[in-house]
């Protein structure tokens, strides 16, 4: 039995709990494995508190963030499809992807907000959470929502050939295909960069 993306980061945190596992400068920010876990956590059970279940779509809309590293290992933990967009892409491409994808929640940051703003009005259905300051009428605040959630595993049934996400071709030949990755593709190609550097 293979391990899935998220108990791979959990066997992760038990190896290295107090190694320093994550740094974002920008805002003053370094946790250990085991506290990168803990907001892993929260994240986790935030996005099923706001009803994001097993199957659903979380899309992301950001450069390589803190919040995109946090996003990658909470949908790991709760079964729900990561859906990372191209920050390259601009409105008329995110809308396709969004109308294909249909996912519940998107997370998206300020750089990027202005091709967000310009179609959100026609994504009624999807929460749009801001990983920044001065957040958006349409948007709630990715901090807000994760501050008081729970910072316990949470536990869902995730086999190594559910999906865990979902990556947009270029669309070079035609519009963008959501071609699905299992988890067990993901882990069996950590498991190949950790043995090709160690």
């Amino acid at each position: 039995m293979y391990a899935t993306t998220g108990k791979l980061f959990e066997l992760t945190v038990q190896s290295y709990a107090k190694k320093e596992a994550i740094v974002d400068v920008t805002k003053g920010i370094r946790w250990t494995y085991e506290e990168w876990d803990k907001e892993v956590n929260k994240l986790a059970n935030a996005l099923r508190a706001s009803g994001v279940d097993k199957g659903d779509v979380v899309s992301t809309y950001l450069f390589n963030t803190i919040e995109l590293a946090n996003v990658f290992f909470a949908c790991g933990k709760i079964g729900a499809i990561l859906n990372p967009i191209n920050f390259r892409l601009k409105s008329q491409d995110i809308e396709y992807i969004f109308k294909d994808s249909a996912p519940k929640v998107v997370l998206f940051e300020k750089a990027l907000e202005p091709h967000v703003n310009a179609i959100h009005k026609n994504f009624g259905h999807i929460s749009f959470w801001y990983v920044d300051n001065d957040t958006p009428s349409y948007a709630v605040n990715y901090y807000e929502r994760v501050k008081n959630a729970s910072i316990e595993r949470p536990f869902v049934d995730i086999s190594e050939n559910d999906t865990y996400a979902i990556m947009y071709t270029s669309g070079t030949t035609g519009r963008p295909k959501g071609v699905m990755h299992r988890h067990r593709d993901m882990v069996e190609q950590s498991l190949t960069c950790v043995a090709v550097f160690v």
